[in-house]
């Protein structure tokens, strides 16, 4: 019975953690995002009277350092006292319902991200539905959402990139890159070994033949035909997708 106890405890704290660690990057992107705001909005109204700036720089820099953003400040928007801002920071204590929903609003978050339940912070069902059905993150959902309101001919692009057959090999491309280039251990998908002859063998390269013009010797020259390989995959691409776009114009 005591085994049970100890291990919903451990269930309960390991929550608490995570909560806590998620509202700490809430805490310190909320205080950054006021901090630029507030630097954005003193260069526009700088003056170009040199003998004024001069006159006010050092109250200035007085007013900067008072105006810094403190875990009160974040309290007070968020509603709740301090002390509980504080151990909530510090995977101290159990916030109520209403103190979770009111975190939530406050950084305009889910409240599932807050416990766990998800890696999505958008609350918008939208992007909970493109993560579901693409397996994108956050920041790309974003992105992808920010794109398509512009209406500056991006998505149009992206289309054509990813309606592209060959858009699936620059991304296998990409993907073999990154696992050759990252340390043994250290890397996400690190089950893969072996960078060297594996990677010699599915670029073509003949591992055998001494005199080989395009011998990769090291990691360096691993390096460089990755590149390579991608960035001429990437104009093969590209130039397909200006042959499309030609021919729907010519449509028109």
């Amino acid at each position: 019975m005591s085994d049970i106890k100890d291990e919903d405890k451990e269930r309960k704290q390991n929550l608490k953690n995570l909560f806590a660690d998620r509202l700490d990057d809430l805490v310190e992107e909320k205080k950054e995002s006021i901090k630029t705001s507030n630097k954005d909005k003193k260069e526009s109204t700088k003056t170009s009277n040199k003998d004024k700036k001069e006159s006010t720089k050092t109250s200035n820099k007085d007013k900067k350092e008072s105006t810094k953003i403190s875990n009160k400040e974040i309290a007070e928007g968020l509603q709740i006292s301090e002390s509980q801002l504080s151990k909530a920071l510090y995977a101290q204590t159990e916030l109520g319902i209403s103190s979770l929903v009111k975190i939530a609003e406050y950084f305009n978050v889910s409240t599932d991200y807050l416990l766990g339940l998800t890696d999505l912070k958008s609350p918008k069902e939208d992007f909970k539905t493109i993560r579901k059905v693409t397996g994108l993150l956050d920041e790309a959902i974003k992105n992808l959402y920010s794109m398509n309101r512009k209406y500056d001919g991006t998505t149009y692009v992206l289309n054509l990139m990813l309606a592209n057959p060959k858009f699936r090999v620059l991304l296998s491309k990409m993907m073999q890159y990154l696992l050759d280039m990252s340390n043994a251990g250290t890397g996400p998908y690190d089950d893969y070994k072996g960078y060297d002859t594996m990677s010699m063998q599915s670029m073509d390269i003949d591992i055998e033949k001494e005199n080989d013009p395009y011998r990769i010797k090291n990691r360096k020259d691993l390096e460089y035909w990755h590149l390579f390989k991608i960035t001429n995959m990437l104009q093969n691409i590209t130039k397909e997708m200006k042959e499309t776009y030609l021919s729907e114009c010519n449509k028109r």
